[in-house]
């Protein structure tokens, strides 16, 4: 079906070629791993692990206390792994988050900063990107509870 050729360019040695490759790959592996940097450490997204009994998800988590709003985002790995998804499968697959996932997630963020707080509400504000609406009880609500 599909026919895979090389094309040779008139006075290219294949060594030039080959610096050529690694060159580019080098490039792209620089870029991709500029981009992680970027997107898990700019802005007030921070990077937050989720551990399940089968592997450990990272997710970008941005936590409103005033606001009792939470974003939570995938990592960019996942990211671009599903815009690879989408690619190769020419969009008749999409490896998106589920809003439970991103819902789960934003549970066990909460429950790590030590707040007793229930998700009231949530909707998509992106691809794989989520905000919550929570709400938690206060410091004296919860100081009574554990007497």
């Amino acid at each position: 079906m599909f026919a895979l050729t090389t094309v040779r360019v008139a006075g290219a040695s294949s060594a030039g070629a080959r610096a050529l490759a690694v060159a580019i790959l080098g490039i792209s592996l620089v870029g991709c791993g500029a981009l992680d940097f970027v997107s898990t450490h700019a802005g007030d997204y921070k990077q937050f692990d989720v551990h399940d009994a089968r592997n450990v998800n990272s997710f970008l988590v941005s936590d409103e206390i005033d606001a009792q709003k939470i974003k939570v985002k995938m990592n960019t790995g996942a990211r671009a792994s599903a815009l690879m998804n989408d690619i190769f499968t020419f969009g008749l697959s999409h490896a998106d988050a589920t809003e439970a996932t991103m819902r789960s997630a934003a549970v066990d963020y909460l429950k790590s900063t030590k707040r007793n707080c229930t998700i009231a509400s949530g909707k998509e504000i992106g691809r794989m990107s989520w905000e919550f609406q929570y709400h938690c009880e206060a410091a004296a609500e919860q100081n009574g509870k554990k007497s």
